[in-house]
């Protein structure tokens, strides 16, 4: 039998939410904060974009989108074996890497 997407998604986003949750706890108790202080109000909110970018033929005349920092607290992204996501260090962009069988965890805007 065949899950249905809204099932899939559901799995999925009760994962990734456990996921989330002991991540800020980690980072909650290494700032020296009670476990769970990301929790609550901070945290209620759950976003799932599914973005699909097919591999370009000719990525030097590609546009990307312009710099940004996601509106929450950690962003989770699946690169898949997709280039082209990119972080700002050191006063440079340097390329990520995918590494197909992972995912990437983003300290986005509110937690910085």
């Amino acid at each position: 039998m065949i899950s249905s997407f809204r099932e899939v998604i559901s799995a999925y986003s009760t994962e990734t939410k456990k996921l989330i949750t002991k991540i800020s706890d980690v980072i909650s108790e290494g700032l020296g904060l009670e476990k769970g202080y990301f929790g609550g109000e901070l945290s209620q909110v759950q976003m799932l974009s599914v973005n699909y970018y097919p591999p370009c033929p000719d990525p030097d005349v590609a546009l990307g989108m312009h710099s940004h920092c996601d509106p929450n607290l950690f962003t989770i992204l699946h690169q898949a074996n997709v280039y082209g996501l990119q972080i700002f260090k050191d006063g440079k962009w340097s390329a990520v890497e995918p590494l197909p069988n992972a995912f990437v965890v983003l300290i986005a805007c509110q937690l910085q």
